[in-house]
């Protein structure tokens, strides 16, 4: 075998190598636009936008899902990117659902110690689309499952 064919080869394999790559980066980033937000800290999992902001379910089943549908539960609410720059201001959390387009208003109050509580309630099952504004500017937003 020739110095010229080992480079094509090689060539050949490069390519290979670089398409395999590309599918799996693609795949992994539509899993994860495709996946609820969903990220761990301390221990806990939260969803919402990692290092922004988490919300965490605090009653309800343990066999449920985190959203159940048509059940109001509490939530803990945590601004987790620089909270002291948003205290006492007011946070509003809307939801979309994604199939109907339906808009529903979730919960408003004072943003206190960086954190907050909130009942909420999805009153369908499917993926909502939650919107989180500070003072009516936008500040995150993540996607939902209610079951």
């Amino acid at each position: 075998m020739g110095n010229r064919d080992r480079r094509w080869i090689v060539f050949l394999l490069l390519m290979v190598a670089s398409l395999l790559s590309g599918c799996t980066e693609s795949q992994t980033k539509r899993e994860k636009e495709e996946q609820p937000s969903l990220f761990k800290m301390n221990g806990e999992l939260l969803y919402g936008e990692e290092e922004k902001f988490g919300i965490r379910k605090l009653n309800g089943e343990n066999d449920e899902p985190e959203f159940p549908a048509g059940k109001g539960r509490h939530y803990h609410i945590q601004f987790l990117n620089q909270p002291e720059q948003i205290e006492g201001k007011t946070y509003y959390l809307s939801a979309l659902h994604q199939e109907t387009g339906q808009q529903n208003d979730l919960y408003e109050a004072v943003i206190e110690n960086g954190q907050s509580g909130a009942k909420l309630v999805f009153d369908q099952p499917g993926t909502w689309k939650v919107q989180v504004a500070v003072d009516d500017e936008p500040y995150a937003q993540f996607t939902i499952q209610a079951e």
